[in-house]
């Protein structure tokens, strides 16, 4: 199962869409900001993206379980 719940996050985990705004966003921002700056705001956007990687994955896997539950009342009961 562990395999099975890898290669679906491995699909579907990264954003594929691709922001021409947030990108001209950054470049503006970078060119205003120090280089010790410039890392910590990295290091803010890294943390927030693992935190909301993690939810997701979470909401994922107990809505994964909650469903297979479901599925196994509603098919065990026939």
């Amino acid at each position: 199962m562990n395999n099975i719940l890898q290669k679906i996050t491995e699909d579907y985990a990264v954003c594929q869409k691709n922001s021409k705004t947030l990108r001209l966003n950054c470049m503006q921002l970078g060119r205003g900001l120090s280089a010790h700056d410039k890392k910590l705001l990295l290091s803010i956007i890294d943390e927030k993206d693992l935190m909301i990687e993690e939810a997701a994955f979470d909401n994922f896997e107990k809505g994964f379980c909650a469903g297979i539950q479901f599925a196994f009342e509603v098919f065990s009961k026939r």
